[in-house]
């Protein structure tokens, strides 16, 4: 009997030695010693390399470092042009990439989430001192606008095409068009830096972009004062996180299922806002 009693109680001290184990290497909210690793191309202020060392910055950053230390899982952020992020997801060389918009064909390779990481929202912005007091929709734009600054090799949307088509006729995006081809009163930006710096001189009557991104610029380079967006929204686009499906990490799309959940709770408490409103204003 004795002897019985003796190897339960090695049974269930194993047993419960194992479950120990289990929950402390497989429980995604204890700290694996394997980091996670996120890529990301450039997008500031969203996610951007920064300082001498390169080492990558921005709103993401700071979003997804807050989450993964609530999760209490390490994680590195790496910087790449978008041909090397594809490459790594492909082979499943890093667990999740930043601002990878939804598509069909890359879903074989990459878990999405419902939840997304940030809104792009497109705008136009304008001087204060040569605002017009409308909304700053298309139309008004076409009304009103004779010198729109856009930045080259962004396609915006269908709508902006149609009310300013090439010169040839042409009302669909063209990737291969040179400065002369365009509408006359469209003129191609290289940064948008260079476009907000001619809005506050007055070269320009308004500049098309992204709202964070212009709100970050215009901070950046001094000229708050002098510049603010209009009030209509003409498209916007919802950017994710998705992560890696051929990542060999352990237990990753429960990791995916938890990182989201604290997402949608960052940003029902405020904290995200909070977060965003640093770096923008």
């Amino acid at each position: 009997m004795k002897k019985i009693i003796l190897i339960l109680l090695i049974v269930l001290t194993a047993l419960s030695i194992a479950g120990g184990v289990y929950w402390f290497f497989f429980r995604a909210d204890i700290a694996p010693q394997k980091k996670i690793i996120i890529l990301s191309d450039p997008m500031p202020p969203w996610q951007f390399a920064d300082g001498p060392d390169n080492k990558v910055n921005g709103i993401n950053v700071e979003i997804a470092s807050t989450i993964f230390k609530k999760l209490n899982i390490p994680v590195e952020f790496q910087g790449l042009r978008w041909q090397q992020v594809w490459e790594r997801i492909e082979q499943g060389q890093a667990e999740a990439a930043m601002s990878v918009s939804r598509k069909d064909a890359r879903k074989p390779y990459l878990w999405y989430p419902e939840e997304d990481l940030w809104l792009s929202e497109y705008v136009f912005f304008a001087n204060k001192g040569t605002k017009k007091n409308v909304a700053g929709t298309y139309q008004d734009a076409h009304q009103r606008f004779n010198r729109i600054g856009i930045l080259k090799g962004f396609s915006y949307n269908s709508e902006l095409w149609k009310l300013f088509p090439y010169k040839n006729g042409n009302t669909s995006y063209d990737k291969n068009a040179k400065q002369k081809d365009y509408n006359e009163r469209l003129i191609i930006m290289t940064t948008p830096k260079r476009c907000m710096k001619k809005l506050a001189l007055r070269q320009l009557d308004a500049c098309l972009m992204d709202k964070s991104v212009g709100l970050y610029v215009v901070k950046q380079i001094g000229v708050k004062d002098k510049i603010e967006p209009y009030k209509a929204v003409l498209f916007s686009k919802g950017y994710p996180m998705p992560f890696i499906k051929k990542s060999n990490y352990p237990d990753l799309k429960n990791i995916a299922n938890q990182f989201e959940k604290e997402l949608k709770a960052l940003k029902a408490s405020g904290e995200y806002d909070k977060i965003v409103n640093r770096w923008l204003h």
